[in-house]
Parts: C-alpha cells; structure tokens; sequence
C-alpha cells in the first residue's frame, strides 16, 4: 500500500452560486453609482437626488437653442410645480403653467445652466414676438423646490431712442415681477438664493441704455397655494438697498 495521503479535490462551486455573486457585486456598483452621495450621478455633484423629476433636463446643460421650451418633461415639472395656479399676466384668470411656457417661449440668449454647485437648474427665455413678459425659472436637482420669475418692464418714454438724457425728468425703467417660488421649509438652500440672483440678474437685464431703473410691484407668491404674500412681497428688496442705477 502506498504512503501518499489521498489527493483533496477543489469543491466547485455552483454555477448559478457564482451568477448570484457577480449580479450582486454590479448591483451593488450601479447603487453606488446612483447614491446621493456620489459625485457620479449624473455630474451633479455630491447631493443629487434621482428622485428629482427635473433631473431629465440636464441634457440640455450648456446647448444653444436646446429647445427645452418644448421638452415635456419641463411641463411636468411646472404642472407638478403649480398645479391649478392662475395669474392675469396674459390673460385674465390663465394658468399660470400656460403663462410661463409662453413666456420662455423663445430661447434666451444664454443656454440653461446648473447653478448653486450643480443643485439647480436655471433657464430663461421671453415670450413671443415682442418680448413683453419675461421668465426666469429655477429648478431643484437635489430636490423638488423651484421657482419661477415672471417680470416685465415698464419703460417712459417707450422707445428708446427718443431717450435724452435728462436730470430734472429722467427716461425709467420700472420693473415688475412676479415670483412663484416653494415654501422655504422645502429648499435646501439651492433654489430659492438662485431665484433671488435670478431676479436681480433680471432687473439690471430690464434697464436699456439711458434708462433709471425703479422698483415696480414685486408680488411673492409661495407655495402650495401660490397666493400673493404682503410680507414677502413688501420684503422683496432685490437691490439691498442700493441704487442700482450706480
């Protein structure tokens, strides 16, 4: 008989064992991919969430004449946003999801872009063909908070080219806007500083050449009911109190 210790076989293990064992691993990669907490979901930065119904609009990031406008996406997001809201901007007792499309209607110079470290999206646009209402329009991508500025201004004289500078009787530019915005306790701080710049941004764009830029009627409207606020809209000093004119 010989010495040698029997040979020990490899247990092999089940092919359906090894399958179960890799489709976990990918599993768990694509979640980490996905979590909130990692800086690749999307290029979003480190607090994106995938819950947030405007996260398909980043695909229009940085393009000219993207026509996010017409992506249905964006009107989910604003019927989501307002629901029923109604404003007299264009027409009296319209829906303001309505309202707002009309008024981004045609592609702003500036293509949409992330804001506030990739938490937000910001798009404009003025409706057509004249350009009588203007939109500014913020959306959360690390949650569901957004805000949308409806504003216009007022110009004395209208044309400006009849402007002639003036001390005793300036040309003005009066600006009015309304806010749309969610209530603050849902912002995580990405959307609603955004609006702000966003509106201040907007009243420097309303002031042509020659023109002195003057607060007009400023209506705050959160959310859910997006009734007109008194005390936000009295505190709505978008200059901080300075001349802006200077």
């Amino acid at each position: 008989m010989s010495g040698r210790a029997p040979a020990v076989q490899k247990r092999r293990r089940p092919v359906h064992s090894v399958f179960v064992r890799r489709f976990f691993i990918l599993w768990a990669f694509s979640m980490l991919l996905l979590s909130p907490h990692s800086s690749a979901a999307g290029g979003l930065g480190s607090r994106a969430d995938t819950a947030s119904v405007a996260l398909p609009l980043i695909r229009h990031i940085g393009m000219e004449n993207s026509g996010i406008e017409r992506d249905p996406v964006l009107r989910r997001v604003l019927e989501r946003f307002l629901g029923d809201a109604r404003d007299d901007i264009l027409t009296p007792g319209g829906r303001t999801v309505e309202t707002v499309l009309a008024a981004i209607a045609r592609p702003a110079p500036v293509p949409p872009q992330f804001v506030r470290s990739r938490r937000a999206l910001a798009l404009w646009g003025c409706g057509a063909p004249d350009c009588r209402v203007k939109a500014a329009v913020v959306l959360g991508l690390a949650n569901n908070a957004a805000c949308v500025i409806l504003h216009r201004a007022a110009l004395r004289p209208s044309d400006p080219a009849t402007v002639v500078p003036d001390p005793n009787e300036p040309a003005t530019a009066t600006f009015h806007a309304e806010i749309f915005r969610s209530p603050a306790h849902s912002d995580d701080g990405s959307v609603l500083p955004a609006c702000r710049y966003e509106l201040l941004a907007a009243s420097q764009r309303a002031r042509p050449q020659g023109y002195r830029l003057v607060r007009g009627t400023i209506t705050v409207r959160p959310g859910p009911l997006f009734r007109p606020d008194p005390v936000l809209s009295a505190a709505a000093e978008i200059w901080d109190g300075h001349d802006p004119n200077l």
